[in-house]
């Protein structure tokens, strides 16, 4: 991020800071029963209660329907009642197996719930939870519990613990401990979430919470229970991990399945290891399709999409692929046909932004890119969600789509995830592209990209750190420059321009020819004319796919018109040019590679007198080429970095020596050709902090840590890190109302379910 951008950045944060510790802080729930986003909860509960971090008037209160689900039955008209001004309860019916239920507490309009103190109302909030499916027993462990489940003694004096961030790592994953009755299960997942299943005489008991490691300790918290288990930890190998509530009292647990990875479970147990009934690997109820709690796994045989320079993740059909629109939208698009697609962007909402305002102004955003583009809100949108529908143009063809908007994470994180489809095949092709939707996930990207200007200052460009880039820019002859640019550990995954020039064998008797490094050659179409460029550049090319990109195609020749209109006239020649789509495959190094690339060719038949017509060629091809099986993986930061590749004002100048004209139209050119990485870049939203570019300096800079009790993202800045007097960041949120940094929520690092709580289970179209 640029420094002015730092500087506004800094400005709007202290403005928000200084009218925020001006007025009184807004009473928040800091607990609730069941627990937020709880899984296998009884459906005989009968009644849900919820704490408040300050005093409430007890003469009202609002509990609404939300959209996110369904709404608990009543027990009875009147079954509200408060216990005292921290907590109130809400008397529930019999529930629902294998259902997610949802309560709103206050809305725009209606709020009852409001601090006794200040009379400030309680910011809009939804509870949900999810019933236990058939046979599975819902069961809240403390203590007692896990000291009489099973235990297989230990004796004291075992040996082998682990320096604190190697302990963590390899805990990480499933764990057993079995007696000739019962056996009970943990599945520690690398975000900090915990499951425990309990198998005995044909029942499960599931429970989930989370786990976190302090030093050579684990401390444990099971949802539906206050008390905090704290373990000493030995690993005495790779596969034993000893539990040790006292010096002679301990749990001997052993490995079941491998250690899991990453901020989604762990990997796919052996058959003879595989999870218990009632649980699956990543911490969701066996229940297809997306819950509440995390992203679904990817259907057989699709693509599970994640590439860290990219952060945002996306299951990919065999016959789609992925791209990176203006840098910031992650779309998974029909191959051929690239209004068939699934979309998602990512944003930071500014405070007070609702889903509404959010899903107008990315209609006015997409309005810029297509004038054509409409927008309609159906039904009624709630603070946190709403859904549309929208027509537009793509390639020419007139296509519909309906995307929903999300405010995510406790209002920390924005999303709006949508679908296209050519006009009139929305429907048909809904089934796979609601699957596509269902499976986005977010992280912010790891590493940094830079911007990168040649040596002869021709070009500019913006690259991952760590890449090379070659070019002929200080020896070029041409109206353009030949480059490639590519990371020095995947060599085949690389971006390039190149620009053969080729000409009927007569035209090399004139020296601007030789001097421009034209090449003598006969085609009979432009086929052969694209398969002998990318032939330059790789071996054994083919093409597997080429069509006309009509929208470039008529811009190209537009400029050209009067020039054309002019050669024409005299009866010197006709100069036409074709901008095509392509995708090929070939040989770098000996390696198969598939190449994406825009092919543009301009053709100029001269007429010769007796020799008849000769032809001047100018071909450029600017695109990516990876190995196959990295194709789906490597596109998105390769069409990035495609896209950003911009000639100077001096290469312009030098080329069109001083004709302003041509200066303006290249100018022009290059300005569409990457129309909507600049609309994006410009565009600075009134509800919005920033775009998700901005959004992404800022987490890749900083971090993003969720604070577990308000389901927050939080971000920790340099200057303004909180930790307590252990050494853990904290909430900065907290402390800076007041909060004792000692007592204030301990923060851990966020991970993608964390960013889309709020989302899954609730895509709709």
């Amino acid at each position: 991020m640029n420094p002015q951008k730092k500087l506004v950045l800094a400005a709007i944060l202290l403005l928000a800071i200084l009218t925020t510790s001006a007025q009184a802080a807004p009473p928040m729930v800091v607990r609730t029963e069941p627990a937020n986003g709880a899984n296998g909860v009884s459906t005989d509960i009968g009644v849900m209660r919820f704490w408040f971090d300050q005093n409430m008037k007890q003469n009202s209160w609002t509990f609404w329907e939300s959209s996110q689900a369904e709404f608990p039955p009543k027990e009875r008209d009147d079954g509200v009642r408060w216990r005292d001004p921290l907590c109130i309860e809400l008397l529930i019916g019999k529930l629902k197996p294998s259902t997610t239920y949802a309560v709103q507490l206050n809305t725009a309009k209606a709020q009852g719930f409001r601090s006794a103190q200040s009379g400030e109302p309680l910011p809009q909030t939804v509870i949900f939870f999810t019933t236990a499916i058939e046979g599975e027993v819902y069961q809240p462990v403390g203590r007692e519990d896990l000291k009489n489940a099973v235990r297989i003694p230990v004796g004291p004096g075992s040996s082998g613990t682990q320096k604190q961030g190697g302990l963590r790592e390899a805990a990480v994953g499933f764990w057993a401990v079995r007696d000739q009755d019962a056996e009970i299960r943990f599945e520690f997942n690398a975000d900090g979430r915990l499951s425990r299943a309990v198998q005995s005489g044909g029942r499960v008991e599931t429970t989930r919470g989370s786990w976190r490691m302090t030093g050579d300790g684990m401390e444990l918290r099971f949802d539906g229970d206050d008390e905090l288990l704290r373990f000493s930890v030995k690993m005495p190998d790779a596969n034993s991990m000893e539990l040790w509530e006292s010096p002679d009292s301990g749990i001997h647990l052993i490995r079941a399945g491998g250690a899991a990875t990453g901020p989604k479970a762990a990997q796919a147990p052996s058959p003879a290891t595989a999870p218990l009934p009632g649980t699956s690997v990543d911490s969701r109820p066996v229940a297809s399709g997306a819950t509440a709690q995390g992203r679904p796994k990817c259907v057989q045989g699709w693509t599970d999409f994640k590439n860290p320079l990219i952060g945002m993740q996306a299951c990919v059909p065999g016959d789609y692929w992925v791209r990176l629109r203006g840098g910031v939208m992650l779309t998974v698009e029909k191959q051929g046909n690239s209004g068939t697609m699934a979309f998602m962007m990512p944003f930071r909402p500014k405070a007070g932004a609702g889903a509404a305002d959010i899903a107008r102004h990315f209609a006015k955003f997409a309005a810029e890119s297509e004038p054509r583009f409409t927008m309609k809100m159906a039904g009624n949108p709630t603070a946190d969600r709403a859904i549309s529908s929208f027509t537009s143009v793509v390639s020419d063809q007139p296509v519909e789509g309906r995307y929903c908007t999300f405010v995510a994470a406790g209002g920390s994180m924005a999303f709006v995830i949508g679908v296209s489809a050519p006009a009139g095949r929305l429907d048909s092709e809904l089934p796979t592209l609601r699957q596509i939707a269902q499976s986005f996930g977010f992280v912010p990207p790891i590493g940094r990209w830079i911007d990168f200007q040649s040596p002869a200052g021709g070009f500019t460009m913006s690259i991952p750190q760590g890449w090379v880039v070659q070019s002929n820019d200080a020896q070029t002859p041409k109206d353009n420059i030949d480059w490639v640019a590519f990371d020095q550990k995947k060599p085949l995954s690389r971006v390039f321009q190149w620009c053969p020039r080729f000409c009927s064998p007569q035209l090399l008797q004139d020296p601007l020819h030789v001097m421009r490094g034209y090449q003598a050659a006969q085609f009979r179409n432009h086929e052969q004319v694209v398969t002998a460029s990318l032939g330059q550049i790789s071996q054994n090319p083919k093409l597997l796919k080429m069509s006309v990109n009509q929208p470039l195609t008529r811009l190209f020749r537009a400029m050209n018109q009067q020039v054309s209109q002019l050669l024409a006239g005299l009866g010197a020649a006709q100069m036409d040019i074709v901008v095509y789509d392509c995708l090929g495959q070939g040989q770098v190094e000996g390696k198969p590679v598939l190449a994406a690339f825009v092919a543009g060719v301009q053709t100029m038949a001269i007429n010769a007198g007796i020799s008849g017509q000769l032809v001047d060629l100018s071909v450029t091809l600017r695109g990516w080429c990876t190995e196959p099986d990295q194709f789906v993986s490597d596109s998105p930061v390769l069409e990035k970095a495609c896209a950003s590749m911009q000639l100077s004002a001096a290469f312009i100048r030098k080329i069109v020596q001083g004709n302003e004209q041509a200066t303006t139209k290249i100018r022009e050119t290059y300005a569409h050709m990457n129309k909507i990485d600049d609309q994006i870049r410009r565009s600075r939203w009134d509800t919005m902090d920033a775009i998700a570019e901005m959004n992404y300096d800022n987490l890749r800079e900083t971090g993003g840590y969720v604070n577990e009790k308000t389901g927050r993202i939080e971000q920790i800045s340099p200057e303004k890190v909180v930790k307590n007097s252990r050494g853990e960041y904290v909430s900065r949120e907290e402390v800076e109302r007041g909060v004792n940094p000692e007592s204030a929520t301990v923060l851990r690092d966020a991970y993608s379910n964390d960013y889309m709580r709020g989302v899954y289970g609730r895509i709709e179209f």
